[in-house]
């Protein structure tokens, strides 16, 4: 199997995970609820980020879910409680990612 079908791979599962965590569960109908245009940008970028990063643990992806929120914070008119939910939500996912990694 080649790198970039690892990688796809990889970006997908991700994908998957993100979706399952936040769209299911039981908070998955008051997720999906709050889910607005820019939270759904937000997730996309990441795991578009994901996909291009060759090493992934906790500490990349938190890095990368904070630079993400923060530009969001300067370029959109996102409430800064909105904007920390969106944030704290995304590192949680990360060990449901994480399992899809392994």
């Amino acid at each position: 199997m080649s790198k970039t079908t690892k990688a796809i791979g990889l970006g997908v599962a991700a994908l998957g995970a993100v979706a399952a965590y936040f769209l299911t569960g039981k908070h998955g109908a008051g997720n999906r609820a709050r889910v607005k245009g820019w939270m759904l940008q937000v997730k996309g970028e990441v795991l578009d980020n994901l996909e291009d990063m060759k090493h992934v643990n906790k500490e990349t992806y938190c890095k990368l879910v904070d630079k993400i929120t923060g530009r969001y914070q300067r370029i959109k008119k996102v409430s800064r409680p909105e904007l920390e939910r969106i944030n704290t939500d995304l590192k949680k996912a990360w060990a449901n990612i994480s399992k899809e990694l392994h």
